[in-house]
């Protein structure tokens, strides 16, 4: 696939807001101190061919990123793969920058929100015509779901190293206190509420709750689960109508919001953000009984000893089961060719297959989007909690990834500050759907 990089400059340029340029030499992010790396000719004297690799995540993931390029390397030492990792928050603009300027690794980590924007601009190599040409490799082992979400305009833009829908994680011991069962996969609505209203409590009777049901934000990801078990969506099926204004939506939204403020088994967001609850911290500690992320969230719940937790789908809502996935691809960057884009290729479908995957599934980072990997001890491991793994690959079916439009990004802030107001109690949802649509419906004409 051949791409105009002026073309995609002059875009992303746009995105971001300004025509920044930067310094061919990037601040990355090795063991050990910062490193300064200009260019990526092969290595002197060696004949490899040096590679860079952009990921994000924190101390946890680079060390286990680190242990597999170590393996990888040992396995091809014809090919060095440089290391750049950027936090998340940074994460989002610094690639179309990186992109813009013409900096741009040749490998990155692609989250699913930023994919359909980038690879309508034709950012990406195309994947797939490189896995046609690889008789060595076998697209078949990648879920369809995967596969799918990373697809844009008939062509393959990233492989999937993950595919992990959202759980809600439950502190084992809050609920053997209260002397109630542990959450049944089979739960709806109603007996959530139920629950909660058991597992929250003001314990020394001074008018605030010390312990809380659940941990839900104002994050879009917290509510959007709730969203669609409403029987809600935020655009339609074509990508080009605003459906958040609809009556699944409303329930879904107003359900979620009557956690906080009907109910109050979940913290207010004036309460979180006055800096009183830190949500992690306080269900390890045993202040919060359920809180909903990603497996990812495992590598941290095991660090505190003693520490007994499991996972459960979130409850049904009236059009049943329904979570958020946010698959995670490797792509490779439009402008590498030759012996780069055939080392790239050689990086991409090895981290992304069985072989590390694996890795990045045993340190319990991921949900493989490899087959064969989900099926294995290294996901299915009955002496590293969560006990009920299985549940993260027997919900996928029910995940939704957000609208797979170039405009998501857009859309995400809409939805976000129009809510803000109704976490507030200043706002009343049904209004505040109307405005979405209103906004939305605008942005999707351009």
């Amino acid at each position: 696939m051949r791409v105009q990089r002026s073309s995609v400059a002059r875009f992303l340029r746009s995105v971001i807001g300004c025509g920044l340029v930067l310094s061919v030499a990037l601040l990355i992010v090795v063991s050990g101190p910062v490193h300064w790396l200009a260019g990526t000719a092969d290595a002197a004297g060696t004949g490899k061919v040096t590679i860079r690799y952009m990921f994000w995540g924190g101390q946890t993931e680079i060390d286990i990123v680190q242990q597999l390029v170590r393996e990888f390397m040992e396995k091809y030492p014809n090919i060095e793969v440089k290391l750049e990792n950027i936090p998340y928050p940074e994460y989002p603009t610094k690639v179309p920058t990186l992109l813009a300027s013409g900096t741009a690794p040749q490998v990155m980590n692609i989250p699913v929100q930023m994919f359909h924007s980038l690879a309508a601009q034709g950012a990406f190599q195309d994947l797939g015509s490189l896995a046609a040409a690889d008789r060595s490799f076998d697209l078949e082992e990648y879920i369809p779901a995967g596969r799918k979400v990373f697809t844009a305009n008939g062509k393959l833009g990233a492989l999937p190293r993950e595919f992990g829908p959202m759980m809600v994680f439950y502190n084992k011991q809050m609920f053997d206190q209260k002397g109630l069962p542990y959450p049944d996969p089979d739960w709806t609505w109603d007996t959530f509420v139920q629950i909660g209203k058991k597992l929250t409590e003001d314990i020394n009777n001074d008018g605030k709750i010390d312990r809380f049901a659940f941990a839900g934000t104002s994050w879009i990801n917290h509510y959007l689960p709730f969203l669609w078990a409403g029987g809600g969506d935020i655009v339609d099926s074509t990508g080009k109508k605003a459906v958040i204004d609809q009556p699944g939506a409303v329930k879904g939204l107003q359900f979620y919001v009557d956690l906080m403020l009907k109910y109050h088994i979940n913290p207010t967001v004036q309460e979180l953000q006055a800096g009183a609850i830190n949500t992690t911290e306080w269900f390890t500690t045993g202040k919060i009984a359920m809180y909903p992320t990603f497996r990812v969230g495992t590598t941290v719940f095991l660090k505190t000893k003693g520490f007994e937790f499991d996972v459960v789908p979130f409850p049904k809502g009236p059009a049943g089961y329904a979570t958020l996935v946010e698959p995670v691809g490797l792509a490779i960057t439009a402008d590498t060719k030759g012996k780069e884009l055939e080392a790239a290729w050689q990086f991409v479908k090895w981290a992304t297959g069985p072989e590390g995957v694996r890795l990045m599934t045993e340190q319990n980072l991921i949900v493989p989007a490899i087959v064969s990997v989900t099926r294995s001890s290294a996901f299915l491991n009955p002496n590293i909690p969560p006990e009920h793994d299985i549940y993260f690959v027997q919900m996928q079916p029910y995940s939704h990834i957000v609208p797979p439009i170039p405009q998501w990004p857009t859309l995400s802030s809409i939805i976000t500050s129009e809510m803000a107001p109704v976490f507030a109690g200043q706002a009343q949802v049904s209004n505040a759907v109307v405005k979405m649509a209103e906004r939305i419906n605008e942005v999707l004409k351009k």
